[in-house]
């Protein structure tokens, strides 16, 4: 890695998060029932009921359309990336079952501690919200390319959820032994400080995973509809210098 380069990205970074302005919200897809939204990192996407004054993208959405939207599946607070919202509260519930009968597709890209030789499917089944029966969970994850920085051994995964249990990708990752760079409740604590130092970032690496392609019916007239995105700057500016293929 050229450290000069990654030090300059990394001041770039810090610059970026501790900036106070709010994050803009950029609305890839919409239509008068459905929008696409690219969810920022470190933005909760329903409102916090014990804490109303801290960011949502629901509440965010809402004052941006002037409208009540409803959220057809969620993200965790930390990761970016395609998300999928209602104009209509019918329509979210018929977009809702596409996502409980597995019938969307879902993957995300991740950058995960170790290597990953083979492609490898993960069944471990997983409490909904960690309360009750533990339910049936599938994620399949491939190999996409690898990098090592002061010896510590870095791959970028693609994962395809084929169910969407809470935090799966996350726990799907842990169980392999490959925990997610920046997870705090799945992923491990001493190499993220190590690698926060190396790349010289306060405490902690942000949670690298993104959701970046989903395809789904639409509910009006079901026709088949993709979307894809690319790697935010966040990902450009910490993980260019090791991964070529981030372009």
């Amino acid at each position: 890695m050229n450290r000069e380069a990654g030090n300059r990205r990394t001041s770039e970074y810090r610059k970026k998060k501790s900036d106070k302005t709010p994050i803009p919200i950029e609305i890839l897809y919409q239509d008068e029932v459905i929008f696409v939204v690219d969810k920022p990192p470190g933005m909760l996407v329903h409102p916090n009921q014990y804490d109303r004054k801290t960011p949502s993208l629901v509440n965010s959405l809402s004052g941006k359309m002037h409208a009540k939207v409803y959220p057809v599946h969620r993200l965790d607070k930390d990761t970016s990336g395609l998300i999928l919202f209602s104009r209509d509260k019918a329509a979210a519930a018929k977009l809702g079952e596409q996502f409980s009968d597995s019938r969307v597709l879902k993957k995300y890209h991740a950058v995960v501690f170790g290597t990953l030789d083979t492609p490898a499917e993960v069944t471990a089944p997983i409490r909904q919200g960690g309360k009750g029966e533990k339910q049936p969970a599938l994620s399949r994850i491939r190999f996409l390319a690898e990098a090592q920085i002061e010896g510590v051994q870095l791959s970028l995964v693609e994962i395809e959820l084929e169910t969407g249990r809470n935090h799966q990708a996350r726990i799907h990752c842990e169980i392999l032994g490959k925990p997610i760079v920046g997870d705090r409740q799945h992923g491990w604590k001493e190499p993220n400080a190590e690698l926060a130092r190396i790349l010289n970032l306060p405490e902690w690496t942000p949670m690298f995973l993104r959701s970046m392609e989903l395809g789904f019916d639409h509910p009006m007239d079901g026709r088949r509809m993709f979307f894809s995105e690319g790697y935010p700057g966040m990902w450009q500016a910490l993980l260019e210098p090791l991964f070529r293929e981030i372009q």
